[in-house]
């Protein structure tokens, strides 16, 4: 046991939202089970006091004589990591020496999210656009194309200039050969960028081509970095990984290495969690105006038990007819689709809420906890409560 406050180094950049509930995630373990003394990367490089603190942070990491180390940095910190001191290695493309304990986003399973979530709205035409030269793009891609592929649907992945040529013709280049890309793809079309940050340029450039998002280009990124997401025009949707959770994760297996307990789990995984649907996705790619209406009763319907009859109803077609619609545009039936929406509309509660789990029940009209409980398991895997532990920020 520690006679001491433990010194524990971030080698963690704050620049995006990612990395940014990490380090949530990481001092909220620290506040519960600490307390630590925490000594954190600055990643400040619009100021030169931000970058001299960082070049000075790294320079005198072994003045500090930590007890434990998480880095995303492990070139830099690799002096540290030599003398023994607890680390884990918290980005993917490390080529960290040494059997360290790693932090790894689930990248296939972004793409396949992604892929699932514009099929469900009817989507034939795909696009991924990223630089699958990186790692991390390249594993999204992958995922995305898995689903894609699958599904027997058209798919296109952006094929970027070289670097040098950008450098030297500028970012308007970028812009309008991205610009030219867009203009070439059948509408409408379903892009996913790799990342929030890279979607920006999509929503640029689909401006300077004519095209209207989500009308002609429905557009998800990744991360859903909020001050990104809500400046972007249209607003973007993104998905949202349970980073913060992740950070909590790895804190607590760092306190037990440092603790000298024998640990065996090597790898701590992050996992999207959903979508979070903005402006930029919000239509469907189906024409047929009677599933268009019945969609959009299912979807203001979600905190209600809807029958499948109601929604022919509302559509004005017998039910017959509208589950072979269904079918034909969305590959699905209708009760399947009142079960997703009502599903993801009780995911959404569980996790940006801090309602209990009576109070979502009631507020959905279930009979009970119980009811409640068995209808999300069977739909999910999981029980309310396990869910919300396992991707909730409550």
């Amino acid at each position: 046991m520690f006679t001491q406050i433990p010194k524990v180094i971030l080698a963690i950049e704050d620049s995006s939202s990612y990395c940014r509930d990490l380090i949530k995630g990481i001092s909220r373990y620290a506040r519960v089970h600490g307390p630590w003394s925490i000594y954190r990367d600055i990643h400040d490089s619009s100021y030169l006091h931000g970058r001299n603190y960082r070049k000075e942070f790294y320079e005198h990491l072994q003045d500090i004589e930590a007890d434990g180390l998480i880095t995303r940095s492990p070139k830099r910190t690799m002096k540290l990591t030599r003398k023994g001191i607890p680390t884990i290695v918290a980005i993917t493309e490390s080529k960290a020496v040494g059997d360290f304990p790693k932090l790894q986003i689930n990248h296939i399973a972004v793409g396949e999210m992604a892929a699932k979530y514009f099929l469900e709205k009817g989507y034939k035409n795909f696009a991924f656009y990223g630089d699958t030269k990186y790692l991390w793009t390249k594993m999204r891609y992958k995922g995305f194309r898995n689903i894609v592929e699958k599904s027997r649907c058209s798919l296109t992945c952006y094929d970027p200039p070289p670097a040098k040529t950008i450098m030297q013709k500028g970012f308007g280049y970028k812009i309008n050969h991205i610009a030219d890309w867009l203009s070439s793809l059948e509408k409408p079309i379903a892009v996913m960028a790799s990342s929030d940050a890279w979607a920006v340029n999509v929503i640029e450039a689909a401006r300077i081509a004519g095209i209207n998002i989500p009308e002609q280009l429905s557009l998800i990124g990744v991360d859903n970095d909020v001050p990104i997401c809500d400046t972007c025009f249209p607003q973007l949707s993104s998905i949202h990984l349970n980073s913060e959770q992740a950070g909590f994760k790895i804190a607590e297996l760092l306190d037990r290495i440092m603790k000298g307990e024998k640990t065996y789990e090597h790898i701590v995984k992050v996992e999207p969690v959903q979508v979070i649907t903005r402006v930029s996705t919000d239509t469907l790619a189906v024409e047929d105006e009677d599933v268009v209406t019945a969609m959009r009763y299912i979807r203001a319907m979600k905190r209600e038990p809807v029958q499948i009859t109601e929604v022919a109803e509302e559509a004005a077609v017998s039910l017959r007819t509208l589950q072979k619609k269904f079918k034909e545009n969305l590959n699905s039936t209708i009760l399947d689709e009142i079960k997703r929406t009502r599903i993801n509309y009780i995911k959404e509660l569980l996790l940006n809420t801090d309602m209990s789990i009576t109070k979502v029940s009631d507020f959905l009209y279930f009979s009970g906890t119980n009811s409640f409980s068995r209808y999300f398991k069977a739909n999910t895997g999981y029980s309310p409560l396990e869910y919300r532990k396992k991707y909730g920020r409550y």
